[in-house]
């Protein structure tokens, strides 16, 4: 999530190669993985091409070193898609156990807890993160903004979202228009549409396929959902 389109091309074709001379590295697996799970959440590769993939080297991984923080964070993401809840909030929970001092793991951990629907548990771990280091990537604010979701703070969510960043992928601006949506600023909401549209046009025809990636709550995706649905033009 912290790489441009193509640098993020690049990387799987660095690490492509590097796994068939290490075959066997867990790390490298593991974040080949990551790598993998990232190309069809952010729009650039198909599911049935990627995830069998990703999740074949996330349990090599696992079984190579279950004691790698980088193991289980794959192993948290590739759940998270399929929604394995419980097997997320496991792999998480590891990922403190493992090391409760490495700062971005740490809001890794908290991050999908909090994207599991357990915001306290999630949000009190990102916080512990930020004290631990506050150069954290602009993506954990996506679990602030969900949480403002539910409790229909949308003017907070509104915050959250421009804090959330990602410029080159479509989610930044999908998050801002259906947040103006909600707050009923439509001109606003079909400006950031047109940006999120122009990034990923599968939006228009099935925005709960990806919507559904990071968002775990059935009655949050609907609206959602619906909130986009009022912008197609």
């Amino acid at each position: 999530l912290n790489l441009t389109p193509q640098n993020h091309a690049r990387a799987i074709e660095l690490l492509s190669r590097l796994k068939i001379i290490h075959p066997q590295d867990p790390t490298l697996l593991a974040m080949l993985g990551i790598l993998k799970i990232d190309a069809v959440v952010l729009f650039f590769g198909s599911y049935e091409a990627h995830i069998p993939e990703a999740l074949e080297m996330a349990y090599k991984a696992l079984q190579l070193d279950p004691s790698n923080q980088q193991v289980h964070f794959t192993m948290c993401y590739a759940m998270l898609v399929q929604g394995g809840l419980d097997e997320v909030r496991y792999h998480a929970s590891q990922i403190v156990d493992i090391n409760p001092k490495t700062a971005y793991m740490k809001g890794v951990a908290g991050w999908f807890i909090a994207l599991t629907g357990d915001y306290d548990t999630g949000l009190a771990l990102i916080e512990e993160s930020k004290n631990l280091n506050p150069l954290y990537p602009s993506w954990f604010h996506l679990a602030y903004l969900l949480k403002s979701f539910q409790q229909k703070d949308y003017v907070t969510a509104l915050k959250e979202a421009h804090l959330f960043g990602m410029a080159d992928y479509y989610w930044g601006p999908m998050l801002r228009a259906i947040t103006y949506s909600f707050l009923d600023k439509q001109d606003h909401a079909k400006l950031e549409y047109r940006k999120a549209i122009e990034l990923n046009s599968d939006l228009v025809d099935t925005p709960r396929k990806y919507i559904s990636y990071f968002v775990m709550q059935p009655e949050l995706v609907d609206q959602m959902v619906d909130s986009l649905s009022r912008l197609v033009e």
